[in-house]
């Protein structure tokens, strides 16, 4: 036996429906047409009603000091509070690879830091990544 939906938000930009039942505790999505249905969450304890934000995501804003005092870099970013970031450098622009400084960090605030203390390059280039 199908549980009726007890929330719905549409999607039409990028041409989903989503829904959530209360027997199962599921949210699932579809296509507009009904096909490709997906179980994004289970288990929860009886979603009712589901809230889509389609707001475009913030710029990226990345800042990087130097702390002349012991040589370390300093890195700034906006952040989106809970998501995941990495922070990686090279030393070169025409270098292909980056390294890892920072694997993953979520944030807990709108700002995040991270110090880079093992400089001992002339130079250092530095790239934020959201993480999915």
């Amino acid at each position: 036996m199908r549980v009726p939906p007890a929330g719905v938000a549409l999607d039409s930009g990028n041409g989903h429906v989503y829904w959530s039942n209360i027997g199962s505790g599921d949210i699932r999505r579809a296509n507009l047409d009904g096909s490709g249905e997906k179980i994004l969450v289970r288990s929860l304890e009886g979603p009712a009603f589901i809230t889509l934000d389609l707001s475009p995501l913030p710029p990226l804003y990345v800042q990087a000091t130097m702390a002349k005092s012991n040589s370390a870099f300093t890195v700034n970013w906006s952040a989106l509070m809970g998501r995941a970031y990495r922070l990686q450098f090279k030393t070169d622009l025409n270098q292909i690879d980056w390294s890892n400084l920072i694997l993953r960090v979520t944030a807990t605030n709108t700002t995040m830091t991270a110090v880079d203390s093992t400089v001992t390059d002339p130079q250092r280039f530095y790239r934020v990544q959201l993480l999915p």
